[in-house]
Formats: C-alpha cells, structure tokens, sequence
C-alpha cells in the first residue's frame, strides 16, 4: 500500500459519523408535501392567469362583433342593449346563476385556506 492510500483510510476513519435525526423521516416528508402545494399552486396559478385572458379575449371578441354587427349606426346598440336589459325574465333566468358563482367562489378560497398544508 502507498502512502497517499493509507492517509485516505486514515482521514475516512477520522472523520466524524453524521447520524440522521430522529425525525427525519416527518421532515423529509413535510418538505415534499410543501413542494407538491407550491407546484400546485403554481399550476393554478398559470389556469387562472390563462381563464382571465381567454375570458378577455371572448369579450373582445363579443364587443368587435358587436361593433361589426352595428359598424353603420352605433346608437342602435345602446337600443338594442338596453330593450334586451329591459326583459327582466332573461334577467331572472340568469340571477341564480349570477349569485351562485360570487358565492362558489368564496365557498372555495374559504375550504383552501382552511384545509392548507403546514407550510
């Protein structure tokens, strides 16, 4: 054996050991829990940003047909909305639909806040 080879068994055998905590295993899995939360919420991060601008592309859309539509009189879509606003039985049918959603939507920030992982 040389030299340089011994003096590497003999700073392996001088080193320390490093013993895992008693709780490894608990904090092992706390961090992978809370790295899958942080990628989930990235990824609905990334949905709600892509809802928002295809809701306001459909709405540009609408409102550029609607201009298309109308190009020569515009004063006919103030009309025309407004006789259409004016029916409160399309209205009715819609209002469930329009309380609900507000509601289902602060139904499911208050289950996330309260069922959020430690973290």
């Amino acid at each position: 054996m040389t030299e340089k080879d011994k003096g590497l068994k003999e700073a392996i055998r001088k080193q320390p050991t490093y013993r895992i905590p008693t709780n490894f295993t608990y904090r092992m899995m706390q961090q992978i829990n809370e790295e899958i939360y942080r990628k989930e919420k990235q990824q609905e991060k990334r949905l709600f940003i892509l809802m928002v601008i295809l809701c306001v592309l459909m709405v540009g859309g609408l409102c550029a047909w609607l201009i298309w539509l109308f190009k020569p009189d515009f004063q006919a879509i103030g009309k025309n909305l407004l006789s259409d606003f004016s029916k409160l039985q399309n209205l009715t049918f819609y209002l469930p639909m329009i309380l609900a959603l507000p509601l289902l939507a602060w139904f499911n920030h208050w289950l996330r806040k309260k069922f959020r992982l430690p973290g």
